[in-house]
């Protein structure tokens, strides 16, 4: 699993009347491992994304995971993904045997790498059991 949305950020609600207080939170990372019993599950985050296109090379999937949020406030400025995601999915695609990307999101996203990939899951707001 490649991306800090897989295990740092979950996205459980927004800010102002959006925001809650989960009583827990279960991230992909987590949910993922949980259900895939006998395979090896191994994360690398967002920053370095020559480690990203390392660890997609030597596994069978990779799955990349993304998220954005807005909130009262704060729109969101344009319909790309946050913090260099489409950079990071290009990558990992251009690495990958096989492709998987996830989006947390509050609304549409462009998607520039979608004939590039293999799926993509949109899971919208999830909330606190984004992970299972």
């Amino acid at each position: 699993m490649i991306g800090d949305a897989c295990s740092t950020h979950v996205i459980t609600g927004g800010n102002g009347s959006g925001h809650v207080d989960p009583y827990y939170q279960s991230s992909p990372l987590a949910g993922i491992t949980a259900q895939a019993k006998g395979a090896q599950v191994t994360f690398t985050g967002s920053a370095d994304t020559a480690a990203a296109a390392a660890a997609a090379k030597a596994a069978d999937v990779a799955i990349v995971c993304t998220a954005t949020s807005s909130s009262e406030g704060r729109d969101r400025l344009s319909l790309n993904l946050d913090n260099g995601a489409n950079a990071l999915v290009a990558a990992v695609a251009a690495a990958a045997k096989k492709t998987v990307v996830l989006i947390v999101a509050p609304g549409a996203v462009l998607t520039p790498f979608a004939k590039d990939v293999d799926a993509i899951i949109w899971m919208g707001m999830p909330g606190q059991e984004e992970g299972t």
